[in-house]
């Protein structure tokens, strides 16, 4: 494996576990999240097992970001700029206080 290769698994397997703390999700919410058993997110979190295609994809769905974000394509949950700090108290939000603050939003763009 290539530096390059160890470099990029490491920054998954931290953005991965980054991602579900800041859910607020255990290892095992995660797990039956995605049916995935949770030693082996464990491992992923250690960046010692690769991940293929379809298992990223089950992360995704089940910590409800994007797949960019984890590949480290997007600045989804980087809370050192606004759109992570947004996104990250959002996501902590019950779907009615989501719903509230979407609208707020729309509103206040609506007529720009």
């Amino acid at each position: 494996m290539t530096n390059q290769e160890r470099a990029f698994r490491a920054s998954l397997a931290r953005r991965l576990k980054e991602v579900r703390e800041s859910k607020g999700m255990a290892q095992y919410d995660l797990s039956r999240a995605t049916e995935i058993a949770q030693p082996t997110i464990s491992q992923y979190e250690a960046g010692n097992i690769a991940l293929d295609l379809f298992t990223l994809v089950r992360l995704c769905k089940g910590l409800g970001c994007s797949l960019d974000y984890l590949l480290g394509l997007d600045v989804e949950f980087d809370t050192n700029n606004p759109k992570g700090q947004l996104l990250q108290a959002f996501s902590k939000m019950s779907l009615d206080e989501q719903k509230i603050h979407a609208d707020l939003t729309e509103y206040l763009v609506r007529d720009r």
